[in-house]
């Protein structure tokens, strides 16, 4: 699913939801606190969190199936 997550990012950064779970294309549920949106190396935007070991996870909006808050 190509889907363009940033109105909805935007939206939780305004609203002050900071934790997430995120829905991956390949199953697995990532879980943390919202850090901002940022570009990758080719320039694709991403989702930017850290997750509850403060490890920094970045994702491409194409990885994304869901987001959670």
């Amino acid at each position: 699913m190509d889907q363009n997550w940033q109105p909805l990012i935007e939206d939780l950064e305004q609203r002050n939801i900071r934790f997430i779970e995120v829905l991956h294309v390949d199953g697995r549920r990532l879980k943390g606190e919202v850090i901002g949106l940022g570009q990758g190396p080719a320039g694709f935007p991403q989702l930017i969190m850290k997750d509850t070991l403060n490890r920094e996870i970045r994702l491409y909006f194409e990885a994304i199936r869901h987001i959670h808050y």
